[in-house]
Parts: structure tokens; sequence; C-alpha cells
């Protein structure tokens, strides 16, 4: 079922293997450590503090995936929503050199957005640095727009491009809202 509106649906051609030891699956409790790790790998100084990880994992790990190979995890995706918003945000996307630019951003973000079948959500948001061209253009792939440009809200001299992508299909969503 394509629930994504104006999105591009991944390929599933032969040009679109990926190697088959990496896996993207759900996070456990066990996993918190590798996610600590890998968000202050690809996020620096601007990643969460490791108590953020575990608050985030609490209240939102059915939405959190990892890129799982046998040297470890090498990637994430966290998305939030809450009960009665009609909105959810993508809070995090990192995927850890050498692994990028061979699609594992697009494969954990793709597969956040599928297990979204369940949720009543009329769009997922996300915020992105504007300079970020090459996320700005993965998220565009999937069918992300932007919405608006936003002044300081990461905090002082944090602007962000805020973009969303229309989600139809899911559970209980009535035709034309």
């Amino acid at each position: 079922m394509n629930f994504l509106s104006n999105a591009r649906r991944p390929n599933s051609g032969a040009g679109d293997q990926h190697p088959q030891e990496a896996v993207i699956r759900p996070v456990t409790e066990a996993d918190l450590a590798a996610v600590e790790r890998l968000d202050r790998a690809v996020f620096g100084s601007a990643c969460y503090p490791a108590f953020v990880v575990r608050q985030l994992f609490d209240a939102h790990g059915h939405h959190m995936l990892a890129l799982d190979t046998p040297t470890g995890l090498h990637g994430y995706v966290l998305l939030a929503t809450a009960r009665g918003w009609d909105t959810g945000w993508i809070l995090s996307l990192g995927v850890e050199e050498p692994w990028r630019q061979k699609g594992y951003g697009r494969r954990l973000l793709s597969q956040c957005l599928r297990d979204l079948v369940d949720r009543d959500l009329r769009e997922v948001r996300l915020s992105v640095e504007e300079g970020n061209d090459a996320a700005v253009q993965l998220y565009r792939s999937l069918g992300f727009v932007p919405i608006g440009n936003r002044a300081d809200y990461l905090g002082p001299g944090e602007d962000r491009l805020i973009m969303a992508l229309p989600v139809a299909g899911t559970a209980g969503t009535a035709p034309g809202r």
C-alpha cells in the first residue's frame, strides 16, 4: 500500500541491492549505549545527552530504528508521535561515515514511514540545516516539501528549514482531511 502521497516509492530493482549483512530493525534497550555513541559520532557537539537518548527511547522507542551490521549499529532514525496529534516529527536521522551515500539513510527513513500505517497522522515533519544539501535532497526525493524557514529554531544562530510530508491511507484518516 502506498501511503506516502507525492513520494516516489523506493526502487526495488537490481540497482537497489544492499549488502545482506546490513538490516533495519527496532532499537532495543540493550542498544542505547550504541545509539549514544552513534549520535555523538554523527552529530558531534549537537548530540543528545545520554539521559535524553534514554527518555526518547522510553517515550518513542516504538518508532526508533537502527541500521545493524556485523560490526555494530551505524545509523538510526527516530520519529515522535503523540496521541491526539496528527503530525509526527522526525527527531533524528543519522548515518555514520563511511556508511553514508550508500542508501542507508533512505532505507531507515523509508522503513520508519512505512511503519506509520497504524497511526492517524496527517503529515510528518522534520527540521534540517539549510546548508545540508545531501539531507535536503534525500528528504525531497521521498516527497518532503519545504514549508518554511525558522530562525533560531534550535537556539541562537541555529536556523532550520522545516519540511513536511503529507501522509495518506493511515488508520482512521477520512477522505478529504
